[in-house]
């Protein structure tokens, strides 16, 4: 009997949260054979221990209709923000995927103790992951959780993805998992660090003097001012990661920072990302060793959002430089 020859993937993608698997779709929509690993049961277990919470955000974006300009800092969290939103609620309704968005009581945020005043919207982040991921595995996409990557081997132009439940090939590699598992996985060529941000709404106007004299570490934009309120985004310094290091004190680092030195009326959204570095201290934002192996930069454990608009951009990249434009995938994403 002839032997069976190996299916051999477009792209492995190693990691199984909001980012990979929003790459995992767009990847196929565009014709791909796409294999997701994860570690961990997809959904609760990958999309952060922080509950997202979209109310206010969006309201903002759309009621206020608010566009900072294009020299602001603050432009680059505000289009994550808006196109990631759209693209979610987007796929949301085009799959009929049920999301809890929906009105519910006050909310403790985590590791504050703050409540957010009146009913919001509270995105379920895992209901929509977890049905993103049978939205790839039942268009011809393999998904893999609960399987740990062991090792990954190169021989030619093909990768072999060594895991807890078998041997993978593929000719392109994606890393996306958690930044202590980039460590564990030995990719030395990479250093990862980390960003932590929370936005807030201010019950008075404050000067942007105040935030610039500050002696903190920490860096504060105004992201809006009315008569009575001021929105700002506080973002702690990067850290290089360390295994194991636990990220909740950086949060609550930003949380006393503004609890202490202001009136808060409300905290609204966190948000922790990860990009990465080269040994020689430069940003990474293309192939590692070799043509065919990436490292998503954005990967956004806490904000999906953010995390959805970081796998978006990431995709069009990657068909840029290898000239797929041809697939319609890029520039188009954001209309689904």
């Amino acid at each position: 009997m002839a032997k069976q020859k190996k299916e051999i993937f477009d792209f492995a993608i190693l990691g199984g949260c909001i980012t990979s698997v929003t790459l995992g779709y767009l990847l196929q929509k565009a014709g791909k054979k796409v294999l997701l690993v994860e570690q961990q049961s997809i959904g609760i277990e990958t999309t952060g221990r922080y509950y997202t919470i979209l109310s206010e955000q969006p309201e903002f974006i759309k009621i206020n209709n608010y566009k900072p300009p294009a020299s602001d800092p603050a432009r680059t969290p505000f289009d994550y923000l808006q196109k990631g939103l759209e693209f979610i609620l987007a796929t949301s309704k085009k799959y009929n995927i049920r999301c809890d968005l929906r009105h519910v009581p006050d909310r403790a945020l985590p590791f504050a103790g703050q409540q957010i005043p009146g009913p919001v919207h509270l995105f379920n982040p895992f209901k929509y992951i977890i049905a993103l991921a049978e939205i790839v595995a039942n268009n011809g996409g393999v998904v893999m959780d609960k399987s740990r990557v062991l090792k990954v081997e190169k021989c030619n132009d093909t990768y072999t993805v060594h895991t807890s439940r078998g041997k993978a090939l593929a000719k392109n590699i994606i890393y996306s998992p958690r930044s202590s598992r980039i460590l564990s996985l030995g990719l030395k060529l990479v250093i990862p660090y980390q960003t932590y941000s929370l936005m807030a709404k201010l019950a008075n106007i404050y000067p942007e003097s105040v935030f610039r004299n500050t002696k903190h570490n920490l860096l504060t934009h105004i992201i809006q001012a009315d008569k009575s309120t001021t929105l700002v985004e506080v973002q702690g310094a990067d850290y290089k990661v360390i295994k194991g290091k636990d990220d909740r004190r950086q949060f609550k680092i930003l949380e006393d920072y503004l609890m202490n030195n202001f009136e808060v009326q409300c905290l609204m959204v966190r948000w922790s990302s990860v990009y990465y570095k080269s040994p020689d201290g430069g940003l990474l934002t293309g192939p590692l060793e070799t043509p065919g192996s990436y490292v998503v930069a954005g990967y956004n454990y806490s904000h999906p959002s953010i995390g959805t608009m970081a796998a978006m951009y990431f995709t069009q990249q990657l068909f840029e430089k290898e000239s797929l434009q041809a697939t319609g995938l890029a520039g188009t994403s954001m209309q689904e």
